[in-house]
């Protein structure tokens, strides 16, 4: 049995208002359905449409973030095989032009694809003389020393016996290297 929300009057099912001080009672009730039903297909469409929104939303950052990993894969693996085929190597230099030799210390580096390298310089007294050079594929790139100013101090009549080493690594690749200790290696052949 049903009670009057208003009095608490005991009511019938078929009772429309309250007999006792006239309230409606069977129209709140179908109102408060079909409004509750209203809102529940309103929520329910919002919220499929905001999954669907999310849902494009995820997939397409997914994707954009994909092709930035992928060309970022591309970039490592095309540096990767670039440095795995370098090559450098410092070599004896061309020992002059006919009756005319070159003065101080000549050597070439070499390399089978162009780009920068770090040249190093040590010299006997423990300075050093950085610099950088630029590389040719396939080529070998004189270097000439006869006078330089290696840290603030101007050294002329350079020879091969003023240098304790000669050390060239790409710019690009700082695993790729070379070095040369034993001076006598460089040296022009009579």
């Amino acid at each position: 049995m049903k009670h009057c929300g208003k009095c608490g009057a005991n009511l019938s099912k078929e009772d429309d208002f309250c007999p006792k001080c006239g309230m409606r009672v069977k129209m709140e009730v179908r109102e408060s359905k079909s409004v509750f039903k209203q809102h529940t297909w309103l929520f329910l469409g919002v919220a499929v449409g905001v999954v669907l929104i999310l849902a494009v939303i995820i997939v397409d950052n997914n994707t954009q973030k994909r092709a930035e990993l992928e060309q970022q894969l591309a970039q490592i693996t095309a540096e990767k095989t670039f440095c795995d085929n370098l090559q450098l190597k410092i070599m004896r230099g061309a020992s002059g032009l006919g009756p005319y030799k070159f003065a101080g210390v000549n050597f070439c580096v070499y390399s089978n694809q162009g780009g920068w390298a770090k040249l190093k310089t040590t010299f006997k007294d423990g300075k050093i003389l950085q610099d950088d050079i630029t590389l040719s594929a396939d080529a070998c790139m004189t270097q000439g020393l006869s006078t330089a100013i290696v840290e603030g101090e101007w050294k002329e009549n350079i020879e091969y016996d003023d240098i304790s080493s000669i050390e060239v690594t790409s710019s690009r690749c700082p695993t790729v290297t070379d070095v040369v200790i034993d001076l006598n290696r460089l040296k022009p052949e009579d």
